[in-house]
């Protein structure tokens, strides 16, 4: 049996439970962990890759004698790119807007505090952007029985289970006889509505 999940799951305590039961799984990884993890990999074999290319690495999760490395695999695409560098593009805009007091000063991603100044933190920037496009999946199934492309369409089997709880779901119909809600009538109340004053 191999346990699918979204990220939710993802923690050293439960995959070395799943494990501990003899079970395999396919777990997705959280995005914040694809600048650091995929930094060094860039430094070492560039950054190109084709759409839908995967790129395989090991992760050390959990600490003592709980730590075991994971088999990460990221799988990029051209489309969840573009996706990523629009929601970056927005990010960025809104702490451009911080660091140019334009907007009051909170969390904000890439904004960079130091004393009294604030700026764009653009090392940041520069990670994220070059992990834009990926996403991870954690997984103990050895390479030899599963390639990181079946990893990856394992998991994206996960929305035919969702789609069966939807479908199995039993929606109760309105009886016919039943008046609407009042909230779905928008006109406004007689009250309110404007009527010419009669000329004197």
């Amino acid at each position: 049996m191999v346990v699918v999940a979204d990220a939710g799951m993802l923690s050293a305590a439960n995959l070395n439970a799943l494990e501990d039961a003899g079970l395999k799984f396919v777990v997705a990884s959280r995005t914040s962990k694809a600048p650091n993890e995929l930094e060094d990999h860039f430094g070492r074999r560039g950054n190109y890759i084709d759409d839908g290319g995967v790129v395989e690495l090991s992760r050390p999760m959990g600490t003592g004698a709980d730590r075991r490395d994971r088999r990460v695999v990221w799988h990029y695409s051209w489309a969840r790119d573009r996706r990523d560098n629009r929601t970056l593009n927005a990010q960025i805009l809104r702490a451009q807007r911080v660091a140019d007091k334009a907007e009051p000063l909170r969390k904000q991603r890439f904004v960079k505090i130091s004393g009294q100044t604030v700026t764009l933190d653009d090392e940041s920037i520069d990670r994220a952007r070059a992990a834009a496009g990926y996403k991870g999946y954690v997984t103990n199934i050895a390479p030899e029985v599963m390639d990181g492309h079946a990893v990856v369409a394992a998991y994206h089997d996960l929305w035919k289970v969702e789609q069966s709880f939807a479908d199995g779901q039993i929606r109760p119909e309105s009886p016919p006889d039943l008046s609407p809600h009042p909230r779905c009538d928008r006109r406004a109340p007689d009250h309110r509505v404007r009527r010419p004053r009669p000329r004197p």
